[in-house]
């Protein structure tokens, strides 16, 4: 059953991928409900760990908190200053004397199912993964699942490129998006494949598992362990290459720009691997040691960009061309005079389309429908008012204070908190330019590639504790 219930937690963020990141709400009742099915099933058959419950208890507490702002802002009556100035306007044509702080009270309930899933599968993840090698399994299996996804729309987009699944596309014709409409989201997904991909084959090359691949290639015979274990590292290259041209072709800025940052601090954090660094290096003085890792890590960051302005030709041209003529560039400050006008109670979350549409301005063009911020921090700020704050600093400190005690207290499974460390990064630094984490799709798939990392992270703090 435990076997079935991994599996299931492993389907359901890839599943959730096909119709386009689900975007509909029709999509997102669907795998919310999945979701909830599967973390009933795992209360009701797997045993809990002690050693995740502060953590599942936090993050229990933050999405309440969350969610009872939401119902405050969709709900409760406030004439005056707190509800929005568009009530008074409609009342007055309808005689009504309703009035909340939600613009489109609706639509912020409808919000409430958009964020219940990712909480939810990653407090499922948190029960699910008892040991080490359970949440090792996960991670991996998540980020091969995804690679070959990446594949598998990477080949329909080379032979039919009007088309995006089994629907036509319409955006973004001259771009990869994958099984999403927009290249950005795209971008996020395969910057998130590729930095596990990267850190599982760096972790192999650090304990030399690479001679077992070349002596593959060369013909040479293997046991079967070893044999396993050299078709698996071939495979995550393969898988890795093909997601690196996916990104590419994406056409991405931000996103080729954060995957590129987080890889670099990734191969950083690898390099600086005390217990790996010692081995690869030998017997020797700490001096000698010390620079030697400090040349690999310049290596390495030089490297990265050598590849960087070799192959990402189309993403440079365009950041070159473009500049900073982007739209969403135009709208910022508009979107920052909203926030100043609500920054105590925000518009309601959810309701950007509605509530920004006052606020625009005409000489960024009236061409289009701005549903979406293009900035996770600004539209939260919109939506919450000053409750996004606390609200995004505190779900930012709990998972980087669990990902930086798992990096200082980890040794052989080390890697994963590097990974998760990335992988955090990568989201964060793209978040402020779009709104990939805002697509349940992406969310879901983000929330279950950080549950196992985390487990990975505080299964050592306690055993240390104890100890």
């Amino acid at each position: 059953m435990q076997s079935v219930l991994r599996w299931c937690f492993v389907a359901i963020p890839v599943l959730a991928l096909l119709p386009r990141g689900s975007v509909s709400i029709e999509a997102q009742a669907v795998f919310a409900g999945v979701t909830a099915l599967l973390s009933l099933a795992v209360i009701g058959f797997a045993q809990r760990p002690l050693y995740v419950m502060a953590t599942l208890r936090n993050t229990v507490a933050l999405f309440l908190f969350l969610a009872l702002l939401i119902g405050f802002q969709a709900y409760l009556p406030f004439p005056g200053a707190f509800a929005d100035a568009a009530w008074a306007a409609a009342n007055s044509v309808t005689g009504g004397e309703g009035a909340v702080i939600s613009v489109a009270p609706a639509d912020t309930i409808a919000s409430l199912l958009q964020i219940s899933a990712p909480f939810l599968l990653f407090c499922t993840g948190l029960l699910i993964f008892r040991t080490d090698d359970d949440a090792v399994w996960a991670v991996g299996t998540l980020a091969r699942a995804g690679g070959i996804l990446a594949a598998l729309a990477l080949l329909q987009y080379m032979s039919f490129p009007d088309t995006l699944l089994l629907w036509q596309k319409r955006f973004y014709l001259d771009s990869f998006t994958s099984t999403f409409v927009n290249r950005n989201t795209a971008a996020t997904f395969l910057g998130l494949v590729i930095l596990v991909l990267a850190g599982l084959i760096v972790d192999a090359v650090l304990r030399r598992r690479h001679r077992l691949a070349l002596s593959l290639i060369m013909g040479q015979r293997l046991a079967t362990p070893e044999r396993r274990k050299a078709w698996k590292l071939l495979f995550d290259v393969i898988l890795l290459g093909l997601s690196t041209v996916g990104l590419l072709l994406t056409v991405s800025r931000a996103g080729t720009l954060s995957v590129f940052l987080a890889l670099v601090l990734l191969l950083v954090l690898a390099a600086a691997d005390r217990e790996a660094g010692g081995e690869g290096l030998g017997v020797g003085r700490l001096p000698q040691r010390r620079a030697i890792r400090f040349l690999r890590i310049a290596g390495i960051v030089l490297g990265t960009t050598v590849v960087l302005v070799a192959f990402a030709g189309q993403v440079l041209l365009r950041a070159d061309v473009g500049g900073l003529s982007d739209p969403r560039f135009c709208i910022y400050p508009s979107i920052l005079t909203a926030i100043g006008q609500n920054w105590l109670s925000g518009t309601g979350f959810g309701a950007f389309l509605q509530s920004f549409a006052a606020f625009r301005l005409p000489e960024c063009g009236l061409y289009g429908v701005w549903e979406r911020a293009h900035s996770v921090y600004l539209e939260a700020m919109l939506g919450l008012g000053v409750a996004a704050v606390p609200v995004l600093a505190t779900g930012l400190v709990l998972l980087s204070r669990i990902l930086v005690s798992g990096l200082r207290a980890r040794r052989r499974l080390r890697i994963y908190p590097v990974i998760g460390i990335a992988i955090l990064a990568m989201t964060m630094v793209h978040s402020a330019l779009d709104f990939s984490l805002q697509l349940p799709g992406m969310a879901l798939f983000f929330s279950a590639a950080m549950a196992p990392i985390v487990t990975i992270c505080l299964s050592r703090q306690i055993s240390h504790n104890k100890a």
